[in-house]
């Protein structure tokens, strides 16, 4: 009976962890740049370009954005990221 209670406290413990890691968000990839703020470095017409983690990326958003503006991933698509404006904080 010892043994089983021990071998049943480990099993849980690992399934705990299991669900604990499974929850957590994506750290790398491209389920990891949706949501995040980014901010508009140069707009040439419909070309707009924003800075992620260091790195430039092309993007394309159906509102008008200007540099300097912080705007949100939505989707990766290729090599383009589809932002949208941020909401003014109240």
């Amino acid at each position: 009976m010892p043994l089983y209670v021990i071998i049943l406290i480990g099993s849980l413990s690992i399934w705990w962890k299991i669900l604990k890691a499974m929850r957590k968000r994506p750290v790398i990839g491209k389920r990891a740049m949706v949501g995040q703020r980014v901010r508009v470095i140069n707009v040439k017409g419909s070309e707009i370009e924003v800075e992620y983690e260091g790195e430039i990326w092309r993007a394309i958003s159906l509102q008008p954005v200007q540099p300097g503006q912080q705007v949100i991933i939505e989707a990766v698509e290729g090599l383009t990221l589809r932002v949208t404006s941020v909401a003014p904080q109240a």
